[in-house]
């Protein structure tokens, strides 16, 4: 056998342990949260929230269609994903154990993509694995109660394609998670941006039209279903208000703790609210800066890939952290902040920390904080929707964390760029001509 062969063979045999115990780890959690929730008679969100969807869908009602207190607000996959289960049985406990079991077998595709990234990225598969199933145990009941672990691995599985250079396969593949959740289109122009900084404007322009013509495929069913309600659920999102859990509602509730503000909490399209006028123009604005945050990133992503001469090394770095900080801004900027978001970045947060030439050590710490902190949030909910000071804080440290982790990974990306000299010498020059002027 050649030697390079065996050398192989040792590190994967020396990698199994953590391996396994990172698939134990998604499996146990799995069997608790069907226990918890089947077998144990208790009632889930996937039974309330999902249930109803699926079985409508399988008595013939087409998607989007006007349908009593019922309201359409998931893109289209995302429906057909909750009608598998139902295919099983409508029974909700039944329901409930099948939902589980589809979202446990994504989890447990999610964990071998990220160490098949992690070693086409030359990292340790052993790190990434870590800081897949522990940011996973972390919001584990958010994993199997709601949808968004497929997404989130669809992001990941459409970054090891890029990886290994079958770029229109990872855009369509972000189609097929776009249609799912909508922030996988972050991770398409992600993968866009070094195109159009190298000037390969032929690979652009296909991978763009590979992305948009999946999309649309996808979709057309749906949309020739019920053309004229197929955008409810986009308006759906945008004509709600400033979340609960949102970095904003948070710090305006900060405010509000200091006597400097005045909020209630109302529920409305399936979430807690603050409602009153400072967080209904909070809302009006957070969208524009939310489109402002996702803006700076994506500039700052094609300077560097302008400045870099796109080099394969250079992608192997950048592209995971800039998928990362993408998905981060969206998260931090906007005026809607479910607990779930927090699944969408345990895949990427493991690529990421086997991406970079030092491993991130503070953006990680800020990440597993944040995470560990979203853990409690089903039992705490009550003292964010009252007000509570302490609850209040809690919640404003969680967020805190995750904006953190967002400003340590742009600086990862930015390590050892001229760009960042770039912006060390203007904030140089600009302190010293304040200091010149007369006072």
């Amino acid at each position: 056998m050649p030697r390079r062969s065996v050398i192989a063979g040792c590190a994967a045999c020396r990698g199994m342990p953590i391996a396994i115990a990172g698939f134990a780890l998604v499996l146990i959690l799995m069997a608790c949260h069907i226990y918890w929730y089947a077998a144990g008679g208790g009632l889930g969100e996937v039974q309330t929230y999902y249930l109803p969807y699926g079985d409508a869908i399988l008595r013939g009602i087409a998607p989007y269609t006007p349908f009593g207190d019922l309201r359409w607000e998931y893109p289209p996959l995302g429906l057909a994903l909750m009608a598998l289960p139902a295919l099983a049985s409508t029974d909700p406990g039944a329901y409930q154990v099948a939902y589980s079991s589809m979202a446990g077998a994504a989890a447990l595709a999610g964990l071998a993509i990220v160490r098949m990234a992690a070693r086409r990225l030359g990292g340790d598969a052993d790190l990434a694995t870590g800081v897949y199933a522990l940011g996973l145990a972390s919001v584990w009941s958010f994993v199997f109660e709601r949808y968004d672990i497929f997404p989130a691995v669809l992001t990941a599985g459409a970054l090891l394609l890029y990886l290994k250079g079958r770029t229109d396969w990872a855009m369509a593949l972000l189609a097929v998670g776009t249609l799912l959740k909508l922030y996988p289109a972050l991770l398409a122009v992600a993968l866009l941006i070094p195109l159009l900084a190298g000037r390969e404007y032929r690979r652009l322009f296909r991978s763009a039209a590979v992305f948009a013509a999946s999309c649309a495929a996808i979709a057309a069913p749906f949309f020739l279903a019920q053309p004229e309600h197929f955008t409810t659920f986009i308006s759906y999102h945008s004509d709600r208000g400033l979340q609960l859990e949102s970095l904003a509602a948070s710090a305006l509730l900060m405010a509000e703790m200091a006597g400097l503000a005045s909020t209630q909490t109302g529920m409305s399209y399936g979430s807690f609210n603050l409602e009153g006028a400072a967080p209904d123009m909070i809302a009006s604005l957070l969208m524009p800066a939310t489109a402002i945050a996702i803006s700076a990133c994506c500039l700052m992503f094609f300077l560097m890939a302008r400045e870099e001469g796109c080099s394969a090394e250079f992608l192997k770095r950048a592209v995971p952290a800039a998928a990362f900080l993408l998905v981060l801004a969206f998260i931090v900027f906007n005026k809607v902040f479910s607990a779930q978001y927090m699944v969408w970045l345990v895949p990427l947060a493991a690529v990421f920390a086997v991406s970079q030439e030092k491993i991130p050590a503070r953006a990680l710490i800020c990440f597993g904080c944040a995470c560990l902190m979203t853990l409690p949030f089903s039992t705490i909910y009550d003292g964010f929707c009252a007000h509570d000071p302490a609850a209040v804080a809690y919640l404003f440290l969680r967020n805190a964390f995750v904006a953190l982790t967002m400003v340590e990974t742009a600086r990862c990306m930015m390590r050892g760029s001229s760009l960042r000299r770039l912006l060390r010498e203007a904030s140089g020059l600009l302190h010293r001509s304040r200091a010149a002027e007369p006072r």
